[in-house]
């Protein structure tokens, strides 16, 4: 991959072509956060120094960014000590939801169409756990939408898994008859432009 800086204070980069390049490993344990278990960037720089500069900056961020995972799964694990409250839905579980929805929305449609929604309802269950949807509130929708960005995923994806999201539990509620459903409604994605 080219020449490797090893002294001690010129971490996390290495040279290719005269460019600088910044290189740093995720750990195991947040690689479901990222799509790559590397991260590795142009730093724009010939000078070693500008390079260092540069690396230690995205080191930092980082290493910021993947405490904030860590604590926040930490919140997860600790979850599961506190005292379960039983719930009183009648409501379908979002995997439940996702069949009532194919069985009727999917026919004539084309094969994507229901790996996308299987896709979609996956992704959130692996952050939110499949619940009933009416217990689903807008911090299990903001977990996944911040999981989601963080491993990658673009605000315009992001916002068509909403949609689908959205879609599949208003019908599935309206046919099961549960009161309409505002969780996966207008919520809000930064840079949503971009």
């Amino acid at each position: 991959m080219g020449w490797y800086m090893g002294y001690n204070n010129y971490r996390y980069i290495f040279c290719k072509r005269g460019i600088f390049y910044f290189n740093r490993r995720v750990p195991k344990s947040l690689q479901d956060y990222y799509v790559k278990p590397k991260i590795v960037l142009s730093l724009q720089t010939k000078s070693p120094h500008a390079a260092n500069q540069r690396a230690r900056q995205l080191a930092q961020k980082l290493d910021e960014q993947w405490d904030l995972l860590k604590w926040r799964d930490l919140d997860n694990i600790l979850s599961r000590f506190a005292i379960k409250q039983p719930t009183q839905s009648n409501a379908p579980t979002l995997s439940q939801a996702a069949q009532i929805y194919l069985q009727q929305k999917g026919m004539n449609r084309p094969k994507t169409f229901e790996s996308a929604v299987n896709r979609c309802v996956r992704d959130f269950i692996r952050v939110a756990k499949d619940k009933p949807i009416d217990v689903y509130n807008r911090d299990d929708v903001n977990q996944f939408r911040d999981h989601a960005l963080g491993r990658g995923l673009s605000p315009s994806s992001l916002m068509r898994n909403l949609n689908t999201l959205r879609a599949l539990t208003n019908f599935s509620a309206r046919e099961k008859g549960v009161p309409a459903l505002s969780t996966f409604t207008a919520v809000h994605i930064a840079n949503r432009a971009a």
